[in-house]
């Protein structure tokens, strides 16, 4: 007698081990390899493709110091920690010339 052994194959799991890969997993570009990916270019798939990551909040991918949690040097005119203003999270950058 010949037993078969069958697989349950699931089309939208592409790995029973990790539960965040299935076809519609977001893969989006880090060009400048800082570990934080550009939300406007991404890729669909189970296979994570070569210079691409799951992280998409880099708010300046072409540059490797610009990145959420990066220290933002003050008046340098560059948003180094993506937090939308050019220096330290919870300071006020525009001061208000009182002496007038």
């Amino acid at each position: 007698m010949c037993v078969e052994s069958f697989h349950n194959v699931n089309i939208f799991d592409c790995d029973d081990t990790n539960g965040t890969l299935n076809p519609s997993t977001l893969w989006y570009q880090d060009s400048d390899s800082d570990g934080y990916g550009n939300a406007t270019v991404f890729s669909l798939g189970c296979t994570q493709p070569t210079g691409y990551i799951m992280n998409n909040t880099d708010c300046n991918d072409a540059s490797s110091t610009v990145h959420p949690g990066a220290v933002d040097i003050i008046g340098n005119g560059i948003d180094e920690n993506c937090d939308g203003v050019d220096g330290y999270v919870g300071v006020i950058e525009n001061t208000i010339n009182t002496s007038m």
